[in-house]
């Protein structure tokens, strides 16, 4: 999970690092807790019967 950020006195977006200052500070703050996606170059086996495209059915399926 990563998390985001909002200063709503500052009116900006802020590093997580920075959170705690804001808050001493007396800012209102916002965050929001975003899944990590999987990185878009994982790779996973291929099956025999399938293609790039779709599944290839033979008989029987």
């Amino acid at each position: 999970m990563t998390s985001n950020w909002y200063c709503l006195d500052c009116e900006t977006g802020i590093d997580p690092r920075e959170v705690g200052r804001h808050a001493n500070a007396g800012h209102h703050i916002r965050g929001m807790l975003v899944p990590t996606a999987s990185r878009p170059t994982e790779l996973r086996r291929r099956s025999d019967r399938e293609t790039a495209i779709r599944p290839v059915h033979g008989p029987g399926d």
